[in-house]
């Protein structure tokens, strides 16, 4: 694992879930409030984030979530998991039924054009230790506010281990939670990092749909 950005409370790194870098990136002791993440939602898009980042080995996607539903049990008081119907939905459910977790699966859109916000086939929230309302034609960032806005107070640590380009981020640099995130490619959270800057230059323009 290696640093890529710190600002303030925010901390972005690149490491592997699979590996147990969200141990050395939370601390040994210290636990966050929420995990809202994004991860792969089939075996053949975890098999391109390992190539993203240079890595050409196998990608068991099963193994993937069943270490995220472990950190979420062991390293947060609630979990939020976007994910679509499918094969990676009924494994998720799997990997988090093996570590004992509640949860409940909202449908939400997904957006498959964010210049135009067309709207995609419709996809999976999950909500894990916390009853929440969700608005199913919100888009993603909105979303994203909306459901960690329902049970994290200000300055509140939320968790990102797939990060990617940085949604997350920039919604929690916006609202005021701090955020710990990682990713197996730092190019992409490099990306994420602009993009926030980019925000601060010229507001929430562009990152919430009106």
């Amino acid at each position: 694992m290696r640093m890529v950005w710190q600002d303030g409370e925010h901390l972005m790194t690149q490491g592997d879930v699979e590996a147990g870098d969200v141990g050395v990136l939370l601390g040994i002791e210290e636990l966050a409030e929420v995990v809202y993440t994004d991860p792969p939602w089939n075996a053949g898009i975890a098999k391109r984030m390992r190539q993203w980042a240079g890595d050409e080995g196998e990608a068991d996607l099963g193994h993937l979530l069943d270490c995220l539903a472990e950190i979420i049990a062991r390293r947060a008081r609630y979990g939020f998991v976007q994910m679509g119907h499918g094969t990676g939905a009924k494994r998720l459910e799997q990997a988090l039924d093996g570590a004992g977790l509640k949860y409940q699966a909202h449908e939400c859109s997904q957006i498959v054009n964010d210049k135009t916000w067309e709207r995609g086939k419709s996809a999976l929230l999950y909500a894990i230790g916390a009853e929440i309302v969700v608005d199913p034609n919100a888009g993603w960032t909105n979303l994203c506010r909306d459901t960690i806005a329902q049970v994290a107070a200000p300055g509140a640590i939320v968790l990102d281990p797939f990060v990617g380009q940085g949604m997350t981020l920039r919604v929690c640099d916006a609202e005021g939670w701090t955020c710990y995130g990682m990713d197996l490619n730092a190019k992409r959270v490099d990306e994420g990092v602009k993009r926030l800057l980019r925000d601060r230059g010229t507001g929430r323009e562009g990152l919430y749909e009106s």
